[in-house]
């Protein structure tokens, strides 16, 4: 009954423990952490609780709690013993508690280059195998004066071509396949030196990455105020705010420009931006500065906008993306055969097309041709019979000359 009610949150079984009374009922959650806390009672004034054991606190075996630790002098809590949201691709497994507080594990994380390893071996075995395929697909053996399939198409040369051309490049840095330990000989064959790709992993991976995978730089950003005036300023904490943050700053009315500007300087930055500092410019004025990938958004009151020099604004960061050497292939591969308007696949399209007009022209053909031959054999057959006529015509008028002749004679 518990199980059917309990909605998959709590399960219960039998457990056969020994001795006079062996069988014991066993209540868990079926998730773990604080949250998933079993709370039990009785309806109203019955006795389930004590009549079952749920209420005597020895049968409690655990209590519901949440894993906590102390990562990089932070406390992290998490309902689970596996934490995979902590550092971006790593997870982490809490095997046992730590008894003594003053003792620290020590976690030494390293890339793990052995798939890229043997995807690359992959690439070079995929490579050779394709291009040795087009080629007995493209060419003209003059010896045995036979074509391969696809000899002469446009779409099947200018893939290898594409290929061939893109294992051979190098990028706007001057790298090439070549410096990771990809290098192909003078029949085009390409092979993979594992030692050249370690040693480079071992020097600079994050060039590895950079080359392979490719990369999303950002701008950074700036936004020029216009000129600040003497005077006392007021702004309130809903007047003026950058990238959500609400910037408040009073001076007096005495204050001059200099003042004015120094005290909306202090404020900016004492407002924990991040990226985002302010300084004074030439023309009395406050300049915002970004670094890379930090967007200025100012927001706020016009009137207190203007009082200091400022103007409700979105100055966004942009990316620049440069595509890896895995990320060029994938397009090149895509163009090809896309199922919407890749070359091979409007090769297909064209081919099956072809082939449907070179079949229905085969049916009409055909047709015709059986047409015009019932038609010539109706002819043949009347011919036949007139010719047939036309003989035994012709032997009767030979009779009748033979026996006029023997007669005359």
């Amino acid at each position: 009954m518990i199980n059917d009610r309990a909605g998959g949150k709590v399960t219960a079984s039998i457990l056969n423990v020994g001795g006079t009374n062996p069988y014991k009922l066993v209540i868990k959650s079926t998730s773990t952490g604080a949250n998933n806390a079993i709370t039990l009672s009785s309806i109203g004034t019955g006795t389930a609780l004590t009549d079952l054991g749920l209420n005597t606190v020895a049968n409690h075996l655990q209590t519901a709690t949440d894993a906590s630790f102390v990562y990089n002098g932070v406390t992290i809590n998490r309902s689970s013993n596996t934490v995979s949201d902590l550092v971006s691709g790593l997870s982490l497994t809490l095997n046992k508690e730590q008894t003594d507080a003053t003792t620290n594990t020590t976690v030494a994380i390293t890339q793990d280059w052995t798939n890229i390893t043997t995807n690359l071996k992959s690439l070079v075995s995929g490579y050779n195998d394709l291009m040795t395929k087009l080629k007995s697909a493209t060419t003209y053996d003059t010896t045995a004066k036979t074509a391969g399939t696809f000899q002469g198409v446009s779409q099947v040369n200018s893939l290898s071509s594409a290929i061939r051309k893109e294992v051979l490049s190098v990028d706007s840095k001057g790298r090439g396949l070549s410096d990771y330990g990809l290098s192909m000989d003078s029949k085009g064959v390409l092979s993979f030196n594992s030692a050249t790709f370690d040693a480079k992993v071992a020097a600079n991976p994050a060039d590895i990455k950079d080359y392979f995978q490719g990369s999303t730089t950002y701008s950074s950003t700036s936004y020029n105020g216009s000129a600040v005036a003497a005077g006392a300023l007021s702004i309130g904490s809903s007047a003026f705010s950058i990238n959500g943050k609400a910037i408040t700053l009073t001076t007096g009315a005495s204050s001059t420009t200099a003042d004015n500007l120094a005290a909306i300087k202090t404020a900016i930055n004492n407002a924990g931006l991040s990226g985002i500092t302010a300084s004074i410019g030439t023309n009395n004025n406050i300049v915002l500065k970004g670094t890379a990938g930090a967007d200025i958004v100012i927001k706020g009151d016009t009137t207190a906008l203007a009082s200091l020099g400022l103007a409700a604004n979105n100055v966004y960061s942009s990316p620049t993306i440069k595509d890896g050497i895995f990320s060029t292939f994938n397009s090149i591969m895509n163009g090809y055969v896309n199922t919407t308007d890749g070359t091979l696949t409007q090769y297909n399209t064209s081919l099956t097309t072809l082939k449907t007009a070179l079949t229905t022209s085969r049916a009409t053909a055909v047709s015709r041709l059986d047409t015009k031959y019932n038609a010539m054999a109706t002819k043949f057959a009347a011919y036949d019979s007139m010719i047939s006529k036309l003989n035994n015509e012709f032997s009767s008028l030979s009779t009748i000359i033979k026996q006029s002749m023997t007669s005359k004679s």
